[in-house]
């Protein structure tokens, strides 16, 4: 299931991908956040974020197979979720995003997930690490909190094993 959320994953903004759309390299990012990120760039300058490809805005296309897939596989985690009731906690060990992007470029607040994590039994005096990495396109943020998980994951290891 892990993989498959990856591959429904917008390598915008991180998160389940929103109102999926294809563009003609084939790659898939949320509507808002493919706006978001083409917001002021000339129409001859548009690129893939992904393969830096060239691409017209008027051949982005609902991509209506992924949207029912992402729906297959998040309802049952939402349901999840709903019968564990308020205050369920993330799996441990696990990024949560706490904020994104709106499709005017400005940082949103996931108030929900913020108070989950907070208020999950035994946080109360844990230390906290909030890690936020924002940079343009292409420019190693993903290596980089991968890096940090993997290490976080892996407090034991004494040597490089933790590097995958």
């Amino acid at each position: 299931m892990d993989q498959l959320q990856e591959d429904v994953t917008c390598s915008i903004c991180l998160d389940v991908l929103d109102d999926p759309v294809s563009i003609e390299c084939s790659h898939n990012f949320c509507q808002g956040c493919l706006m978001a990120h083409w917001r002021g760039v000339s129409a001859q300058s548009y690129q893939c974020p992904e393969c830096r490809t060239p691409c017209s805005r008027d051949r982005m296309t609902p991509d209506t197979r992924l949207r029912a897939l992402v729906k297959k596989i998040t309802e049952p985690l939402r349901e999840e979720m709903e019968l564990q009731g308020p205050g369920a906690q993330p799996e441990p060990g696990r990024p949560v995003q706490l904020v994104r992007l709106d499709d005017k470029g400005s940082l949103i607040l996931y108030e929900e997930a913020l108070s989950l994590c907070l208020e999950q039994g035994g946080v109360g005096d844990a230390p906290v690490c909030l890690v936020s990495i924002i940079r343009e396109q292409r420019q190693g943020k993903s290596f980089l909190m991968n890096c940090l998980l993997r290490r976080l994951q892996s407090p034991e290891a004494v040597d490089a094993s933790w590097m995958g």
